[in-house]
């Protein structure tokens, strides 16, 4: 389900508003990326997502057990404090997305390809 709202996320983003919009909102780019490239269109990005994904999270959960047991050599055993607790899984997400950036900027030049056109008049009446 998160893909094709990805997708037309980010094809909504690219638009050009000096060349005019392609698409009239979420609905309308979900539709026009339907019909013209098909479920295969809206599911584009589908296996880089979960390729991306995996890498991610086994680095976030491995950073965040790293980062906590620093923390409670310094607090001691038991429960972290809250602010602890932030400052460990904020560090740990933000190393982990830093790290596999470029797995997401695939998926995301993958999302944002359009199909190519047989008929120029298609592409150029939808500004496609």
């Amino acid at each position: 389900l998160w893909v094709p709202i990805d997708v037309t996320k980010e094809r909504l983003q690219i638009q050009n508003s000096y060349q005019g919009s392609a698409y009239r909102g979420s609905w309308d780019a979900m539709r026009t990326v339907l019909k013209y490239e098909g479920l295969g269109g809206i599911y584009k990005g589908y296996g880089s997502t979960l390729a991306s994904f995996g890498p991610y999270s086994a680095l976030m959960f491995a950073f965040y057990e790293n980062f906590k047991s620093i923390a409670q050599r310094t607090y001691g055993p038991g429960d972290l404090p809250v602010a602890a607790n932030l400052m460990t899984g904020a560090s740990a997400a933000c190393l982990a997305a830093l790290l596999t950036n470029p797995l997401d900027m695939v998926k995301l030049r993958l999302q944002i390809q359009r199909r190519k056109f047989s008929s120029a008049d298609v592409a150029k009446d939808y500004n496609y």
